[in-house]
């Protein structure tokens, strides 16, 4: 049934079910962080999305969420009583410690920063985190404006695996290059 349904939405929509397969992205990139708990920094997050928040949390992580926007500070910080809620920019962790988490999980956040400022802040995170840093961004180019009054929601970036895979990472691909619904998965282990 389930193959039945999933044929009849890609029917109907043109697409496969990108959820289902950017976890099996994920989990075959990075399987530790579903079975390891840990010190887990989530960047990113907004009131009505929180991409893999539910799977994180049952693999039982001690959650740090890092976000920009205020007002999504104070929502998360109100549904999230499980969490640390921490307003601040990725673009400058020097209040975190080396090493202070075992996972960074940056899912749908790295196109919001200027591809000249990609490197940094993921050296940044990369210093903070002992074990795995995972990423995850629309593959190539995928306009977006500001959302929600949130001005730090606009895509500032185009990004292709060559971004990550010059910095060491393993890179997974989902759907079509610069088409809406693409995804990009980037995974480094230490």
């Amino acid at each position: 049934m389930t193959s039945f349904l999933t044929s009849l939405k890609e029917k109907i929509f043109g697409k496969k079910d990108s959820n289902a397969e950017r976890v099996s992205s994920v989990t075959k990139l990075a399987p530790k962080i579903f079975e390891e708990p840990g010190k887990l920094i989530y960047v990113g997050a907004r009131q009505d999305r929180m991409d893999f928040g539910n799977e994180l949390k049952g693999a039982g992580h001690e959650f740090t969420i890092l976000e920009i926007f205020e007002p999504n500070v104070k929502h998360l910080i109100e549904v999230c009583p499980w969490a640390t809620v921490i307003q601040g920019d990725v673009r400058n962790l020097e209040n975190f410690s080396e090493d202070e988490f075992d996972y960074a999980f940056w899912w749908h956040g790295p196109e919001h920063i200027k591809e000249e400022e990609l490197a940094d802040a993921v050296k940044g995170l990369e210093k903070i985190t002992k074990k795995i840093v995972v990423l995850g961004c629309p593959w190539g180019d995928y306009p977006q404006h500001h959302l929600h009054g949130n001005p730090y929601e606009e895509h500032e970036a185009s990004l292709y695996p060559h971004h990550f895979e010059d910095m060491g990472y393993v890179v997974d691909t989902i759907g079509t290059v610069d088409k809406p619904g693409s995804n990009l998965t980037a995974v480094k282990h230490f």
